[in-house]
């Protein structure tokens, strides 16, 4: 058996192959072990924003309920440990080599055929081998791109969500809502009931393949849904709902949170009546209990960070409105690293409503823009906001935290590279 070191990295080998989506490699690894998928029952997710949110209140409901839940979500901020747990405790690193070490038999049988599987493939293989030897009653499970060719997508689950649709990852899933959308919806099953909060023409096309696959479709109305408390402690949510409303305080602090707890509690209704035993205890207490890191995330006091990974312009234009409605008149430095192959103008410009100050880094991967193109991006928008260049995110923490004084908010965002970069740093130094 490999150890956790070794099986790191030859993951990591797996790297260089890249996005491939299709459900062929992944049907051969899981058949080499007898289709682990298929011995539990799973909630399938997919959307642009708030998937993870999403996929966490209905794990922590769920698990608050007694059963034994998985859930799998991606990517990861630190550590790679972070996308497997049951009932909220992550894989253990021998836990992690042993199924690496039990999956690398069967990719080593697809590399001799000259098939090639991706880093993504092998992470959703051995999630669902893990699964499967924990003997989960429910698996949380995300989609890590797209849905229709994602590698997540073999299972039938009990239940299908689509959370939202806007652009993103438009080179690889079109570049209309509508292809965004058809996509999403590729996860839709035959007769599973679906949920979603997509609207107007994204709604238009999932409507239409669950129209297609007989699926009963469940859309939220947001005006069912609104905050009667809302401060930097967390917010009191009220939700109407099919059967019940219900009133939930979350200590999680953004707009969008309304949203994604509506659909949560939509899903978590939906599986009721299929069956699902969940009290109203369990469920209020597991929304409170929910905590994603890496999302409007307080990490430190003093000096005041929040970290938020809004890695494309629907996720920063909402944390941009957060920001204005619970800081309203807080001096914002910024610290901000993007991707190459994101709308960069589009997330500069909401960004730069709120940003008093920027921090231009590069997290350590190669998709990463180099801060001189950020920086070019940012002025050909606005010259009136002072910007600084560093190297790496080690870098830009210390440089923000030297800017900053005790009123100030460092904001540490633009993708979830940059963010899980900065919160080890902080953590280390500053928690």
């Amino acid at each position: 058996m490999m150890k956790y070191n070794e099986a790191i990295h030859w993951l990591d080998g797996f790297q260089q192959y890249g996005m491939n989506l299709g459900l062929e490699r992944i049907q051969h690894l899981m058949g080499s072990f007898g289709h682990p998928e298929q011995t539990f029952q799973s909630i399938h997710v997919a959307g642009t924003n708030g998937k993870g949110s999403v996929c966490r209140y209905i794990a922590s409901a769920l698990s608050s309920e007694g059963y034994q839940v998985g859930l799998y979500v991606s990517p990861h901020l630190e550590t790679i440990l972070e996308r497997f747990s049951v009932n909220n405790i992550l894989i253990s690193e021998t836990e992690f080599a042993s199924i690496a070490s039990q999956v690398k038999h069967s990719v080593d049988t697809l590399l001799e055929q000259g098939i090639n599987p991706t880093y993504f493939e092998i992470t959703t293989a051995m999630m669902f081998l893990w699964f499967a030897e924990k003997q989960v009653d429910y698996a949380v499970i995300e989609v890590g791109l797209g849905g229709r060719y994602d590698a997540t997508n073999i299972i039938t689950p009990l239940i299908s969500v689509i959370t939202n649709v806007a652009l993103d990852h438009t080179q690889v899933l079109g570049e209309s809502i509508e292809k965004i959308a058809f996509e999403k919806a590729g996860i839709i099953k035959q007769k599973v009931p679906v949920v979603t909060a997509a609207e107007e023409d994204a709604l238009t096309v999932i409507q239409q393949e669950a129209k297609n696959h007989q699926a009963p479709l469940s859309v939220l109305d947001p005006s069912l849904t609104s905050s009667c408390t809302f401060n930097d402690q967390g917010q009191v949510i009220k939700y109407k709902g099919l059967y019940k409303d219900h009133t939930v305080k979350i200590q999680n602090l953004g707009v969008y949170q309304r949203e994604n707890v509506s659909v949560a509690l939509r899903t978590l209704e939906v599986l009721q009546s299929r069956g699902v035993f969940l009290s109203d205890d369990s469920i209020e207490k597991g929304m409170f209990e929910m905590m994603n890191p890496g999302r409007m995330e307080l990490v430190s006091h003093s000096p005041f960070i929040i970290l938020d990974g809004a890695h494309n312009p629907s996720a920063m234009k909402m944390l941009s409105t957060t920001m204005q409605h619970v800081f309203p008149k807080r001096n914002i430095i910024v610290v901000f690293g993007v991707m190459a192959d994101k709308a960069v103008d589009d997330i500069i410009a909401s960004l730069l409503t709120i940003a008093d100050h920027i921090i231009v880094t590069k997290p350590n991967i190669a998709r990463a823009m180099e801060p001189e193109v950020i920086k070019n991006h940012i002025t050909q928008i606005s010259n009136d906001i002072p910007i600084t260049l560093t190297k790496t995110v080690s870098e830009a923490v210390q440089q923000a935290v030297n800017i900053a004084t005790n009123d100030d908010i460092i904001l540490i965002t633009g993708s979830l590279y940059t963010v899980g970069e900065a919160r080890r740093i902080i953590r280390q130094q500053y928690a």
